[in-house]
């Protein structure tokens, strides 16, 4: 059981301390106690609380200590809660009752305490006494912030369907062989590459060297069903059919459950357990913030953060096939891929997640945070070149503590069937590659990888 670093909550976060509505008040002094070892940190109010990622062992020791005034009348131990992504304490409960002028020293174990994720507090009130005119009184309340940790999953270029084919039987099938990969993560984010719509402006003929992908809005259902939280459109398929087609994709994963991510300046925040996660997309390509320029990168992921507890950032970039397989330091295709990521990271990002040149690439640790330069094409039909490096792919999986730090991150391995269906990777050779790849391009900073696909 871990005991975090005393969290000083920001004004949008919660409520602030009720003040005592009287002259008389409670004396609760509590402490926040891990059994097993010395620590006890001083958890006094709403924004002095600490932050556990689990309640397991963990105790809330209170002595209560009502004052002469209070003497006769009836202390409550009330309990409340603040939801996350809300900012009032709520659910109040009574805990346990003594009679005022007693003392009362105990040992409320957290897992009582706090249920759920969120904000727990506990605080000593007594209730105004009209038939003496006595006013309420209250002590400052013990919080504890429980924030358990998260995983946040990641996969590459996504198609359910074009007018170079749609799969057939609705599409229920094609990520059917990868639904256990994609539910595994607490956020699962991926790239789509088109639009779900119908109608519009095509920004090409769809003749090479320009593709246009665009695919029915109800197949955006099959996204939702394999596991998919949120999408990211910043890439260069994201106008394919002009902007009123991107819309009716926004709307169309909404209807299905689904966030879109990526679009121009826009910062999306999901809520994970009591984890606030902030995600922005970027891309070289029109309609998208602009990964060329990296004060830009800096800019949307300091807004990011300022929204968030931590921040995920995806990006769209990179030489195609088999030649860009390889992160060079400088130009890539257009776009400083490397600068931008590190720009990202430098301004707040926590994970750095990329997509683009239709085959993997390594994986760097720059300054404690992971980037996933690209994990390949994930899925389509008849609409990616596949065969050899195209059809290596996977999920990407990096579980986060309460403080953002990464402590844990997969690379499970898949490979793609023509025309473009996912299936994972028995034999263990997309893992072997991206770690073959992470050292050649990042040396010291390269990811380590186990042959299960475990990295960091």
């Amino acid at each position: 059981t871990m005991l975090g670093p005393m969290q000083v909550a920001s004004a949008d976060e919660v409520a602030p301390d009720p003040p005592a509505p009287g002259p008389a008040t409670v004396a609760m002094a509590t402490t926040i106690r891990v059994v097993g070892r010395g620590d006890a940190r001083a958890c006094r109010g709403v924004a002095g609380a600490c932050t556990l990622e689990r309640a397991a062992g963990a105790r809330i020791e209170l002595r209560v200590e009502p004052t002469g005034a209070l003497a006769g009348r009836t202390v409550r131990l009330e309990r409340s809660w603040r939801r996350p992504g809300t900012s009032r304490l709520t659910a109040r409960q009574s805990l346990r009752r003594v009679l005022g002028g007693e003392r009362l020293a105990m040992q409320l174990p957290l897992s009582l305490a706090a249920t759920q994720p969120g904000l727990w507090c506990v605080r000593a009130l007594v209730d105004a006494d009209p038939s003496t005119a006595a006013p309420a009184a209250s002590a400052t309340p013990t919080c504890v912030r429980l924030r358990p940790p998260i995983e946040i999953g990641w996969a590459g270029d996504t198609v359910v369907g074009s007018h170079y084919g749609l799969p057939p039987l609705g599409g229920r099938l094609q990520l059917a062989g990868v639904h256990h990969l994609l539910q595994r993560p607490d956020l699962m984010i991926g790239n789509y590459e088109g639009t779900l719509s119908r109608g519009g402006s095509p920004r090409c003929t769809g003749a090479p060297p320009c593709f246009i992908f665009q695919a029915p809005p109800e197949r955006a259902r099959n996204l939702a069903l394999a596991g998919f939280d949120v999408m990211n459109l910043a890439n260069n398929h994201g106008l394919d059919m002009g902007l009123g087609a991107r819309s009716q994709t926004v709307a169309a994963l909404d209807r299905v459950g689904i966030d879109a991510s990526g679009l121009p300046g826009q910062v999306t925040v999901e809520q994970v357990a009591d984890t606030r996660v902030a995600i922005v997309g970027f891309s070289p390509y029109p309609g998208t913030t602009s990964m060329r320029s990296t004060s830009a990168v800096r800019e949307l992921v300091q807004r990011a953060a300022r929204r968030g507890d931590m921040v995920v950032a995806a990006f769209h970039a990179g030489l195609e096939g088999a030649r860009g397989a390889h992160v060079p330091r400088g130009a890539d295709a257009g776009t400083y891929t490397r600068a931008a990521a590190h720009a990202a990271v430098d301004a707040g990002a926590d994970v750095v997640f990329g997509s683009g040149p239709h085959v993997v690439r390594g994986v760097e640790r720059y300054r404690g945070a992971f980037i996933v330069y690209s994990s390949g094409n994930f899925a389509g039909w008849h609409n990616f070149a596949l065969g050899g490096l195209a059809s290596q792919s996977g999920v990407v999986r990096v579980t986060f503590d309460h403080t953002g730090q990464a402590t844990d991150a997969w690379w499970d391995g898949v490979v793609i069937d023509q025309p473009g269906s996912p299936r994972p990777d028995r034999s263990g050779r997309v893992v072997r590659h991206v770690a073959s790849l992470s050292r050649a391009d990042f040396g010291s900073r390269a990811a380590r990888f186990a042959r299960s696909g475990r990295f960091h």
